[in-house]
């Protein structure tokens, strides 16, 4: 089962953000994770007060 927890999240993030920038995911694959990272951005903008905009510090 995944932990969806907010803390786990990041984690797993930070992770994949990790081996894209050393090459343990290729180029080949980041279409991939553009569409996950687009689902969650989208997510996020949908539901967090003020959207992403006030989330990133934005007004």
């Amino acid at each position: 089962e995944i932990d969806l927890r907010a803390r786990a999240v990041q984690g797993h993030l930070e992770a994949v953000a990790a081996a894209v920038a050393d090459g343990r995911i290729r180029s080949h694959d980041h279409d991939r994770l553009w569409r996950g990272m687009r689902a969650l951005m989208n997510a996020l903008d949908a539901t967090h007060p003020g959207g992403l905009d006030a989330l990133m510090g934005r007004r």
